[in-house]
């Protein structure tokens, strides 16, 4: 069995802000040859082989002068990405130096930014982020999003054992319900629940994010909510099963997720570095699309597990993830951020209505 304190690291402070699907873009000025002898930067939208670009120099960004930039981040949900554009060397060849922090939670991530410690988070928790922008419009800029994404992700849901008698979340009332602390984890696991029966029908314990699989396993409790890789564990080890529609895409699908963003000190004073970021996490995510094995064991190296322990049948233990400035089907980022937004200033959980245009990062 795998440290649980391992899966606490990268999951503490589940992070709920953001959107996804959508297209990615072909991203030039970075360029790069890959592992498999690839260039990921010249790959379009939609396509599974990569143009092949051995010997070719990188292609330059308009400005490429050499900068550091420091980031925190918090869990797979965000920094997946990352780890990706950082194995294949992307930030090198745009003469951008990362000095990496790994957080306990996202809560961590956003108090290092608002203290000047940082300068871009993988990821931001959502409810900090309307939290903050409805007191300080505008203190971070997002300039990508991840989404729970039923037809591309398999990242969150509620476990119940192996051989319970549960077998929908309709069955659960009266149960003991197992959640980790936080107001983040509270309203996302009251919204699924609330899809089906009041939350006020079962009886809600308080667990550290690291003991609860196994409270589950030694019956302190019926059912949990969990995202990855805590979900894939508990399912491949044989001591849990996962009910049936019982994801964060039955609040919304997609569902926000996940928030990676800039401090507006930073965007303002270092512009094209920050253009320079989110070129490359572009072309992170296309290769990401295109090669989800190579991107699987990337992850699954940094998360410190087994590649089987996030394999999903073709979906991602991640979010899928877009630019800010991305459509989903007929309805903007923006306008979906601002959907979630809205539901959680009418849950009570921020005290003022936030305008996500103030959040959202423009070039």
């Amino acid at each position: 069995m795998y440290s649980r304190q391992t899966i606490a690291l990268l999951f503490a402070g589940l992070i709920v802000v953001a959107i996804a699907a959508g297209s990615f873009y072909y991203v030039a000025g970075i360029g790069g040859t890959q592992p498999d002898g690839t260039n990921a930067l010249t790959a379009t939208a939609g396509t599974t082989s990569l143009e092949t670009t051995v010997h070719t120099p990188p292609q330059k960004t308009i400005n490429n002068t050499p900068v550091t930039v420091r980031v925190a981040h918090s869990t797979l949900t965000g920094a997946a990405a990352l780890w990706v554009a950082n194995d294949l060397g992307y930030f090198k060849q745009a003469n951008i130096t990362l000095e990496i922090t790994p957080t306990q939670s996202s809560s961590y991530v956003t108090q290092a930014l608002l203290a000047g410690k940082e300068d871009v988070g993988f990821a931001v928790s959502g409810l900090d982020l309307f939290t903050l922008d409805a007191k300080q419009p505008g203190v971070f800029k997002v300039f990508m999003v991840g989404a729970d994404y039923s037809p591309k992700t398999n990242f969150s849901g509620i476990l119940v054992r192996a051989d319970s008698p549960f077998k929908s979340v309709q069955d659960l009332k009266g149960a003991r319900f197992g959640i980790s602390s936080g107001l983040i984890t509270g309203a996302s696991t009251n919204w699924v629940i609330s899809k089906y029966f009041s939350p006020n029908s079962i009886t809600f314990v308080t667990i550290p994010v690291s003991s609860l699989s196994t409270a589950l396993a030694s019956n302190q409790v019926d059912a949990i909510w969990v995202t990855q890789p805590d979900l894939n564990i508990a399912v491949k080890s044989g001591m849990a099963r996962v009910l049936p529609n019982s994801s964060l895409t039955i609040i919304m699908d997609p569902m926000p997720v996940a928030g990676l963003a800039f401090t507006s000190q930073f965007t303002n004073e270092h512009p094209q570095t920050a253009s320079r970021v989110v070129q490359i996490m572009d072309a992170a995510v296309a290769y990401m699309n295109a090669n989800p094995q190579s991107a699987l064991e990337i992850v699954a190296n940094h998360a410190g597990v087994p590649v089987s322990e996030l394999e999903n049948n073709n979906r991602t233990p991640w979010e899928y993830f877009v630019q800010v400035n991305a459509t989903v089907g007929n309805a903007s980022v923006e306008s979906l951020l601002q959907t979630l937004a809205d539901k959680y200033h009418a849950a009570g959980y921020t005290a003022n209505a936030v305008n996500v245009s103030n959040l959202i990062y423009r070039p």
